[in-house]
């Protein structure tokens, strides 16, 4: 790689592999040499890793939202609230 000018002499031109992608992989600066396939493969990868997350949220809400039922279900058991016959 060639090197870049700076104030204080040269430093070599570094360039990661595989940047992250940014919110317009059409307008960042560091993605302007960036073929469209390649822009194209980091979004569907980003759109997988997103669903895969979403998944993961939904999943860890139901768990708790079953739980917290279940919880209630058997407070108002101990209270005697479920039965209404137990009040007549």
């Amino acid at each position: 790689m060639s090197p870049i000018e700076t104030s204080v002499g040269t430093a070599p031109l570094r360039r990661d592999p595989m940047p992250r992608p940014p919110l317009s992989l059409f307008h960042a600066p560091g993605w302007l040499g960036t073929s469209l396939a390649a822009r194209l493969d980091s979004a569907v990868a980003l759109n997988a890793a997103l669903r895969r997350t979403r998944r993961t949220l939904i999943g860890e809400r139901r768990r708790l939202l079953a739980a917290r039922h279940s919880l209630l279900a058997e407070a108002h058991r101990e209270l005697g609230r479920s039965d209404r016959r137990q009040r007549n």
